[in-house]
């Protein structure tokens, strides 16, 4: 069998475990592929008798689901089973977050949303007029930070969109100045 974890954030590193068993000892071949596309082959030798741990370093780097599979080519004298020598995960990889940084006054948003870049933070920085005033719309943001923006710079749309990505969806929301 194969596993791994079944979340993890766009560019960290995860190990993936694959789990092999012979009644005898044998040498064979561990392919590795990801969505298909052949990630490489380790020779390997299996103990016989109990289940033998390989563990497998991969880097989330590119969002959305990861399909692995492992397949294991041993000799033919020593596998009974040869059907059981395939298995498959699948690891759901999260995109940088992006945070949707409102600011009242042009260009107050330099410094902070620089810092959020350097973090590996993707950051959309718009006035108050372009903020989204629809949920579909902010849906993609993990957070939406408002910088110096007084209230009657909002609709009323816009505010209660707010609440409710906050509320409904548990974005995070923050407010300075």
């Amino acid at each position: 069998g194969i596993s791994g974890p079944d979340q993890v954030p766009e560019g960290a590193a995860f190990e993936l475990r694959v789990v092999a068993r012979s009644k005898v000892p044998t040498k064979g071949v561990l392919h590795l592929y990801r969505n298909e596309r052949h990630l490489g082959a380790l020779d390997v030798q299996l103990t016989g008798g109990r289940a033998d741990l390989f563990v497998l370093r991969q880097d989330a780097d590119e969002s959305g689901f990861l399909r692995y599979r492992a397949s294991l080519e041993v000799d033919a004298s020593a596998d009974s089973v040869p059907q059981n020598n395939v298995a498959v995960t699948t690891v759901a990889v999260e995109g940088r977050a992006r945070i949707l940084y409102v600011e009242g006054k042009e260009g107050q948003a330099h410094h902070l949303a620089e810092t959020l870049r350097a973090e590996g933070m993707a950051v959309d920085v718009v006035g108050p007029g372009e903020m989204p005033a629809s949920l579909t719309k902010l849906q993609p943001y993990a957070a939406v930070l408002l910088s110096d923006v007084p209230a009657y710079a909002l609709t009323e749309r816009q505010m209660e969109v707010l609440r409710r990505y906050v509320r409904d969806l548990g974005r995070g929301f923050a407010e300075f100045g």
